[in-house]
């Protein structure tokens, strides 16, 4: 049987032809009005063009997209279950790709759909479309892009366990990678829950132990640790206004992008260790503790 799937990329950039992707997916240039993908995705050129406008880098409708294309035995796909499973399994291993090259470059990267096309040997066709939930991922005018040691940690990431093999690390990572979905407001709540997940037990005065910790962790510098003190009090005390009073959050893009960051940093740091949170926050007390003269009196 032959299998050829394809996925348009939203806030994409040729950047992207330099990652190797697995499990015989591709990213490629293309554009738009091509009659290989009209006739793919079954559309008319304003069809098409209507429904992924904004997924064009330039205005000669320079598009990029992840593809696949090979062949498998009906046997193989029997032993998954059903075709359906099959056809599951093969947008899980792309998603997992896209969430991972999330994680390690500062974008938003997505795809709002997975359109696939089986052909047995009999020329017995399935063809289909899967709405995918990142269609909800803001499409913004700021291209992707990589760096050598980002691809060279892309590229490794792709081979290590996935989920990942601290469960704690990939529990905070859930919630980082859902936030991307989510309008401003539930995306700061969403994040600075991660935070608590990581840095806060049943214990009181939360908010100014996650910012102690928070600082101390990600800090390198007196002067860094101290302004991410301040920044993730403010996110806190932002995050409750919204809840508890309804008030609009000032500022969100650059306050959900310096707590993505952030979390990035930690779950890159955690995701294939044993680390667990007790001893972490053990650690970061006692570094509190001799930093003390950092913070106001509290």
């Amino acid at each position: 049987m032959e299998v050829k799937t394809c996925s348009i990329m939203y806030n994409a950039s040729v950047d992207l032809l330099k990652i190797n992707l697995q499990d015989n997916y591709k990213f490629n240039k293309r554009f738009l009005g091509e009659q290989t993908l009209l006739t793919f995705f079954d559309e008319t050129p304003m069809g098409l063009r209507r429904k992924y406008q904004e997924a064009c880098l330039d205005e000669d409708l320079t598009i990029i997209t992840i593809e696949s294309q090979f062949n498998i035995s009906e046997q193989e796909i029997s032993e998954l279950g059903c075709e359906q499973q099959f056809i599951f399994e093969l947008l899980t291993q792309l998603d997992r790709q896209i969430r991972l090259i999330r994680l390690v470059c500062d974008c938003t990267l997505h795809f709002s759909e997975f359109r696939y096309i089986l052909t047995s040997l009999e020329n017995r066709r399935t063809v289909g479309t899967i709405p995918h939930i990142d269609r909800a991922i803001k499409k913004i005018n700021v291209p992707f892009s990589i760096n050598n040691n980002q691809l060279e940690l892309i590229q490794n990431y792709f081979t290590t366990p996935y989920p990942f093999i601290n469960n704690w690390v990939y529990r905070v990572y859930d919630f980082f990678d859902s936030s991307f979905i989510l309008d401003d407001e539930k995306a700061l709540i969403i994040l600075i829950t991660a935070f608590e997940m990581i840095f806060l037990k049943k214990e009181k005065c939360k908010k100014e132990k996650l910012a102690k910790r928070s600082a101390v962790y990600f800090g390198d510098s007196d002067e860094e640790i101290f302004h991410i003190y301040q920044k993730i009090k403010l996110c806190y005390f932002e995050r409750s206004n919204y809840v508890h009073e309804g008030k609009s959050i000032q500022d969100s893009d650059n306050k959900l992008h310096f707590l993505r960051n952030l979390l990035r940093k930690f779950i890159m740091d955690f995701k294939d260790t044993n680390k667990i949170k007790s001893v972490l926050i053990q650690q970061l007390k006692l570094k509190v503790d001799g930093l003390q003269h950092l913070f106001p009196n509290t």
